[in-house]
């Protein structure tokens, strides 16, 4: 099916084995029944919009909490979109994703050269 033009929720298909995007594309679950998994990647299902004067942001919701862990959500933007996954490998980790910017973890920063 055809990206939509401005984001309007998570792609459907690229995100990491350990979550899932509901139906609506609107949330996204960590699928690791045994919480003992941190890891887990989606990505919007379009460019992120353009505002006045060219400004661009993404808002997101935090519904609910994994207890646990050190690290927390990542957050980030990529300049190339990977393509889906295949089913003998894909990404894990936020700073596995060429081309990216990302903020999280324990409180740092990671930036991914292409």
């Amino acid at each position: 099916s055809k990206r939509p033009d401005a984001l309007s929720g998570f792609d459907r298909l690229r995100h990491s084995s350990l979550v899932s995007v509901s139906a609506d594309g609107l949330t996204v679950v960590h699928a690791d029944e045994g919480n003992a998994d941190m890891q887990g990647v989606v990505f919007g299902d379009a460019p992120i919009p353009r505002f006045i004067d060219n400004a661009q942001y993404f808002e997101v919701r935090v519904d609910r909490l994994r207890e646990g862990f050190h690290d927390g959500l990542v957050i980030g933007v990529t300049t190339a979109l990977p393509e889906p996954p295949t089913e003998t490998s894909w990404l894990g980790c936020a700073d596995e994703v060429s081309d990216s910017w990302t903020y999280g973890y324990d409180g740092s920063f990671a930036r991914v050269s292409p």
